[in-house]
């Protein structure tokens, strides 16, 4: 009896943790679907933090909410299905997003020529699913999280994807408009330090843009930092 009762103090705990991010109904289908270890982890370092780090909420939605391929690397469903014989495993599995990819590939044994032949086929198949207006919030998500994978890699393609996701700024919620001004502030600080001094004003205009946009809308707090760094760059551009 006692025993049953922890357990359900225990449950309802992780219901309200749940129910904050993921909505009551969702909260209650995964509640159920996690092991006794997971429960006591989520709720340890919740207890810890008084919070669950975006790292914990992408594995318990990868491994539990997302149900198809752009669900688990951009958190937003379709019906697009690319080189399944690889990617279907990976749905479900805890991993997620495009460093998830990587991973989930590299796992199987291919070449990470094979990884970014994956990417580029599943950009453009929602390229392709884009042309239908609903998923423009696809296509932007996509871009976005392209452009900050790219950033420390290659500069040509994390600013291609970075000004595309700018260019669909319309379709993001607010969110990840901050993320694609502090993308575009760190893009910008590179140009400067490298000399490249018309690529950085370019990209330093569609910062200000964005900045101005948030401000316009009262996020103030959130954009301080990329606020800073902006100023920074004024005397230097």
């Amino acid at each position: 009896m006692i025993e049953e009762t922890m357990r359900e103090i225990v449950r309802n705990k992780i219901l309200k943790i749940l129910e904050a991010r993921l909505g009551k109904e969702l909260a209650i289908e995964v509640e159920k679907k996690l092991s006794n270890e997971e429960s006591a982890r989520i709720l340890k370092e919740y207890e810890k933090n008084r919070m669950l780090s975006e790292e914990t909420y992408a594995l318990i939605q990868s491994k539990y909410c997302f149900k198809d391929l752009t669900s688990t690397l951009f958190g937003i469903p379709s019906g697009i299905k690319v080189y399944p014989e690889i990617t279907e495993s990976m749905i479900g599995s805890g991993k997620s997003g495009i460093k998830g990819l990587r991973k989930h590939v590299r796992e199987l044994g291919y070449s990470e020529d094979k990884f970014e032949e994956i990417l580029n086929a599943v950009y453009l198949e929602i390229e392709k699913l884009a042309r239908d207006p609903k998923y423009s919030e696809l296509l932007a998500t996509a871009s976005l999280e392209l452009g900050a994978y790219y950033l420390e890699l290659d500069l040509k393609r994390a600013e291609d994807h970075l000004i595309g996701a700018y260019e669909l700024r319309s379709s993001l919620n607010e969110q990840k408009m901050i993320k694609i001004l502090d993308l575009l502030v760190k893009l910008c600080m590179v140009y400067t330090r490298t000399k490249k001094t018309e690529k950085a004003k370019i990209v330093f205009e569609k910062a200000l843009g964005i900045m101005k946009e948030l401000n316009e809308s009262s996020i103030k707090t959130e954009t301080t930092n990329a606020l800073k760094e902006l100023e920074k760059l004024l005397g230097k551009i």
